[in-house]
């Protein structure tokens, strides 16, 4: 039987969705596996989620700025139009 996603993963994934539909656009498709990488890539670089909560405007510049970045990589369903 599959677990419940606990809620700061469930907070961290709605929080990491809208920046991206906000930046990046509506039909980019996110896999577990790209909120898995901006989760681990905030907290590397010192991002807290409490603080995130809170409001911080430094954590929030922060995702934004690895949102943003992760926006600029190729996804799966963007390949098809390079080729």
């Amino acid at each position: 039987m599959e677990e419940e996603p606990k809620a700061p993963k469930v907070f961290a994934n709605r929080t990491i969705e809208q920046i991206i539909r906000h930046m990046v656009g509506e039909t980019v498709k996110i896999t577990p596996q790209d909120y898995m990488v901006v989760r681990v890539v905030f907290r590397r670089l010192g991002g807290q989620w409490e603080k995130l909560v809170s409001g911080d405007l430094v954590h929030i510049e922060l995702l934004k700025q690895i949102i943003g970045g992760w926006g600029k990589l190729p996804h799966p369903d963007e390949k098809d139009e390079l080729v």
